[in-house]
């Protein structure tokens, strides 16, 4: 049986499929879950691959592998970064999640902005919130930003709805509430 299959059967062939195979049959059936990208189309960059140059996608984007060059999209498109990625991440209107790496770029997005891995840049911009809960060293601008539980931030916090920093959180920032919308300017992305 393929991971296409598995991922396609119900839950309750799962579970007898288990049964079948697993010689303890009281244990749970494995759950294969596809990666959550908000849309029926999206593009996969694969684990152990590597990009060297700038990537411009219409539809939502997993990547698992290593890009070196900048990530951008002008549509409401997703992107989601388990990977490595040594550039700028950019999306007009979509959400960036950032479970890997970032190095030496930006993030910025229309939409709201997810880090769990480890950020080493210079600014995440969110036209809504961001959460945290990483590690991030660089500037935070957005609506609304949460910094969870394991998240340790060393920079400036710049915030226009509210702040919320949950106990365990490690944090040395700047904090400035901003009365007024900033607007920032587009990465420009090589033709």
């Amino acid at each position: 049986m393929s991971l296409f299959d598995l991922i396609s059967t119900k839950e309750s062939d799962r579970s007898e499929m288990n049964n079948e195979t697993n010689p303890n049959p009281n244990a749970p059936a494995a759950k294969v879950v596809p990666f959550p990208t908000g849309s029926a189309k999206s593009n996969h960059f694969l684990h152990g691959s590597r990009l060297k140059g700038d990537i411009v996608v219409t539809c939502d984007l997993e990547l698992s592998g290593e890009v070196v060059g900048n990530i951008s999209s002008k549509e409401n498109s997703s992107i989601f970064m388990k990977g490595s990625c040594k550039g700028n991440i950019e999306t007009a209107g979509g959400n960036v999640h950032l479970e890997g790496d970032l190095s030496e770029g930006n993030i910025r997005a229309g939409g709201d902005v997810h880090v769990t891995g480890k950020f080493f840049g210079g600014s995440i911009i969110a036209g809504g919130k961001c959460y945290i809960n990483g590690e991030v060293t660089g500037t935070l601008e957005a609506t609304d930003i949460e910094i969870g539980p394991d998240a340790k931030f060393q920079g400036e916090i710049h915030y226009r709805g509210s702040l919320s920093i949950i106990k365990g959180a490690q944090v040395q920032s700047k904090l400035t509430q901003c009365l007024v919308e900033a607007k920032p300017e587009p990465i420009k992305v090589r033709a």
